[in-house]
C-alpha cells in the first residue's frame, strides 16, 4: 500500500505552493509520515533541494519572485534526479499563468502532473469553460486527453474529479467514486498534489503507487464525509482518516 511505502520511507517534501493550502498541505503530509518544507526564496533552492527527496510545484498563488524559483528549484532536483510534480492550479484563469506553465514545462521534466479536468484542457490549449480554479463544463474526452499530455510531456498525467484517471500515456486507471465534499473545501486537490509528490519519492513503480494513492485517498475521503455533516469537520476528519489509514498498513 502507498501509505505504508511514504510510512516506511518518510521522505522530506519540498513544497512551493499557494498560502491559501500550505498549512493543509503539511499537516497532511505529516499525517502520513512524510516531512515538508516550504521553502521559496531563490537563494535558498541550492540548499533545500539537497537535503529534500521530492519537489511538488503548485501555482495557485504565483509571483514573479516564485516563478524564478520554481523554476531554478525544477531544474535542480531535475539535475538530481528527485520527483517533481507540478499542480497547475487555475491556468486557465489567466494567460500569465499558461505562459509560464507552458514555458515550465519545456525547462523542466516531471514526474507526474496532477489536475483537474479544465487544467487539463488548458494543459492540451483546449478551450474549456472553468468556473475560476474549479474544473467548469467538460465536453471534451478526458482519459484520451490525458493520454496525449502525458506522452507529449513523458510524465504521468492525474486528472481528479468524479472519475479520477492516471495515465502515463500507455497505461490508464480509471477511478470512480469518492465524495461531493471534496469540491466543498479548498485545497482538497492541492493535498492530494502533495500526498502524490510523497508517493513519488517513496515508490519505484511510480504509476501504480499513484494510482492505489488515488483510491486510497477516494476511500479515505468518504470515511471522513460518512463521519461527519459540516465542511469544517469533514476537512479535519480527512486529516484524522490520512493519520490512521497511514498508522494501520503498519499493523
Amino acid at each position: 500500500m502507498v501509505l505504508k511505502e511514504i510510512r516506511n520511507q518518510k521522505p522530506i517534501i519540498h513544497c512551493m505552493t499557494n498560502y491559501v493550502v500550505a498549512n493543509f498541505q503539511a499537516n497532511g503530509l505529516l499525517a502520513v509520515g512524510a516531512s515538508p518544507i516550504m521553502a521559496e526564496h531563490f537563494e535558498e533552492m541550492a540548499d533545500v533541494s539537497k537535503i529534500t527527496d521530492a519537489l511538488l510545484l503548485n501555482i495557485g498563488t504565483i509571483r514573479d519572485s516564485l516563478c524564478h524559483s520554481m523554476i531554478f528549484a525544477g531544474q535542480l532536483a531535475n539535475s538530481l534526479n528527485k520527483p517533481v510534480v507540478l499542480d497547475p492550479v487555475g491556468i486557465g484563469v489567466s494567460t500569465f499563468r499558461q505562459e509560464f506553465i507552458h514555458a515550465l514545462l519545456q525547462k523542466v521534466q516531471f514526474t507526474a502532473i496532477r489536475c483537474n479536468a479544465s487544467e487539463l484542457a488548458s494543459l492540451a490549449q483546449i478551450d474549456c469553460v472553468s468556473h475560476g480554479i474549479d474544473a467548469g463544463v467538460i465536453d471534451f474526452s478526458v482519459p484520451k486527453t490525458a493520454m496525449d499530455v502525458a506522452l507529449k510531456y513523458n510524465t504521468i498525467v492525474c486528472v481528479s474529479g468524479e472519475t479520477d484517471y492516471i495515465t502515463n500515456g500507455y497505461l490508464l486507471s480509471e477511478i470512480p467514486g469518492g465524495t461531493k465534499k471534496l469540491t466543498e473545501i479548498t485545497g482538497a486537490g492541492c493535498l492530494l498534489g502533495a500526498l502524490c509528490t510523497a508517493a513519488c519519492a517513496s515508490s519505484k513503480d511510480v504509476f501504480h503507487s499513484l494510482v492505489h494513492l488515488h483510491e486510497e485517498y477516494k476511500n479515505i475521503a468518504t470515511i471522513a464525509a460518512n463521519n461527519c455533516e459540516g465542511i469544517g469537520d469533514f476537512q479535519a476528519d480527512l486529516l484524522n482518516q490520512l493519520k490512521y489509514k497511514a498508522n494501520e498498513v503498519l499493523s
